[in-house]
């Protein structure tokens, strides 16, 4: 079994696109990170920013200590996902279009007609400038050999965008 990938520590210390924030972590120290913790879902609760799981409402989860991603890799992450966001357009426009992906035997039609969310009222409707994706909130995992994957694709709904700025808002606060 492959070694989970620690995107702060190696062998020698911490990375180098992290030596900053480590130091920071480690000025704070651990009695820190756990009194802010507790600010931060005190902070989240009163704001309303909860969701419910199990029957309880729970602040949202927010990790105290960021994902530095480094420029280079996150310029691939970037083409990918524009380049995913594309493909998904095009998918959406060709099942509520020419529905070739059905013609050809690509996607069997009934996985999609038979979905809660396809809507047949919207065939043949061409939207403004072709865009049926106004946002889409993609999450991101990383895997045990390191590499950025896709976890999902959220474009109905992506609630993450709020949760963004509440993040940023939230660890400003703390």
């Amino acid at each position: 079994m492959v070694p989970p990938i620690d995107e702060m520590l190696t062998v020698d210390g911490p990375r180098p696109s992290v030596a900053a924030l480590w130091e920071s972590i480690t000025r704070i120290g651990a009695e820190g990170l756990q009194q802010r913790g507790v600010q931060r879902d005190q902070y989240l609760s009163v704001q309303g920013i909860t969701f419910t799981l199990a029957g309880h409402e729970r602040p949202l989860p927010i990790d105290l200590v960021p994902r530095v991603i480094e420029a280079a890799e996150w310029r691939t992450v970037e083409l990918g996902i524009q380049q995913r966001v594309r493909a998904l357009e095009a998918f959406l426009d060709d099942v509520y279009g020419s529905q070739r992906v059905f013609r050809d035997g690509v996607v069997p039609r009934s996985l999609v007609t038979s979905s809660e969310h396809f809507h047949r009222a919207v065939h043949g409707i061409v939207p403004p400038n072709g865009v049926r994706i106004h946002v889409a909130g993609i999450d991101l995992v990383r895997d045990d050999h390191g590499t950025l994957r896709v976890l999902e694709d959220n474009l109905r709904c992506p609630s993450g965008v709020s949760y963004v700025l509440e993040n940023r808002r939230t660890l400003a606060h703390v």
